[in-house]
């Protein structure tokens, strides 16, 4: 009878691990950043800016291999839409630093904001509940 328990106790055990694991399904957006991403709109700021951006306007293209990002601005004319449209054309540097789950993007060495990665939505957020900007980008 001993044995049956145990046995029986040993099937439920390994039965009931492998549902108990540590990855909660957490994706670490220093990874999922790569690629192709178009600038889709900015928002915030004293005045409450809104402007949305057409698709390949602005392009970012995340290169997590060298820590770059090839950067595509399309604007041409100048206005709300060129300067908050962010960075002009060229390659810059990049580095994701975390802070328990909070991640930051620096640009050239300069905050971004943080990083929230939803599917096939990027939003960096320079501190929009204080006169920051939210920019979002989409793939």
């Amino acid at each position: 009878m001993k044995y049956i328990k145990l046995s029986l106790l040993i099937c439920v055990t390994f039965l009931l691990f492998p549902s108990c694991n540590n990855d909660d399904d957490n994706t670490n957006s220093s990874t999922t950043i790569k690629g192709t991403w178009h600038l889709k709109n900015v928002r915030g700021g004293f005045v409450g800016i809104n402007i949305d951006y057409n698709r390949g306007e602005v392009i970012y293209d995340f290169n997590l291999n060298n820590n770059t990002v090839d950067i595509t601005n399309n604007i041409l004319t100048i206005g709300p839409e060129d300067i908050y449209a962010g960075l002009d054309s060229g390659t810059y540097s990049i580095r994701i630093e975390q802070n328990g789950a909070i991640e930051t993007l620096f640009i050239d060495n300069v905050d971004k904001g943080t990083i929230d990665l939803q599917g096939n939505t990027l939003q960096l957020d320079d501190n929009i509940a204080a006169d920051g900007f939210l920019t979002e980008f989409e793939r």
